[in-house]
């Protein structure tokens, strides 16, 4: 037990440090009461009492844990090209494994890993400042309107920008050159599957030439909050 904390506290301490371990992400104090077998009320008096000792602190929205807690990395796996049935990607259309930091995803309650990438190919999606040859980085998750989707049009993979019409669903890019695609709802079970929403971007950077100064990153990467406006897609 840490000195200057109760045993009591330290049960609370170790589950919020566990739990963003696991998922990136604090325990709301439900979570915690849930968790501990401590009434909310205690889980709150524990939690402040904590904080006023240093072990715990918020920034706005953000909880810190003194010392910090080790967040091990994900493996995302990165397919060429999407399936209906999402197992079926990881076959023939595997290509590449990439590690990211965990805490910039959301997971299920289980804490199982709910994020794959996709190589983009084309230019439909310049305008959004997604590339060719980038992974964006999808979270199985039903779309809502104005979210970018990773889908099947038929048998086609795309990345677009996700919108209802009165008459269809709208499927925007985001280069002038690239025409949306359209979905009557008639036609939507049959024709279009949309398998997640990007969620972030991958990108490679590309190793210097001898006479460049400093060393290049090994990727950049953008989380949920950071993934550019627009749409985008690939063909």
């Amino acid at each position: 037990m840490k000195p200057g904390i109760t045993e009591r506290q330290k049960l609370v301490l170790d589950t919020v440090k566990a739990a963003i371990g696991a998922t990136g992400h604090a325990p709301t104090y439900g979570e915690l009461s849930a968790a501990t077998g401590l009434s909310q009320r205690r889980v709150e008096t524990h939690f402040r009492r904590l904080a006023a000792k240093g072990h715990l602190s918020r920034e706005g929205r953000i909880l810190r844990v003194a010392g910090g807690v080790e967040h091990p990395p994900m493996r995302i796996q990165v397919v060429s090209r999407l399936h209906r049935n999402v197992s079926s990607m990881y076959g023939d259309s595997l290509i590449d494994t990439v590690s990211v930091d965990r805490s910039m995803f959301r997971f299920d309650t289980d804490g199982a890993v709910v994020v794959f990438g996709l190589k983009m190919q084309g230019s439909a999606m310049v305008g959004a400042g997604i590339f060719d040859g980038d992974y964006v980085l999808v979270r199985l998750a039903s779309p809502k309107v104005g979210d970018l989707v990773a889908a099947l049009v038929g048998n086609v993979t795309v990345v677009r920008r996700y919108s209802v019409l009165p008459a269809a669903v709208r499927l925007d890019s985001a280069n002038d050159s690239v025409r949306p695609i359209f979905v009557a709802h008639e036609d939507v079970e049959r024709v279009l599957h949309a398998v997640g929403v990007v969620v972030g971007l991958f990108r490679r950077v590309p190793e210097p030439k001898p006479a460049d100064v400093g060393n290049a990153t090994e990727f950049e990467a953008t989380d949920e909050s950071g993934v550019p406006s627009g749409g985008c897609g690939t063909v």
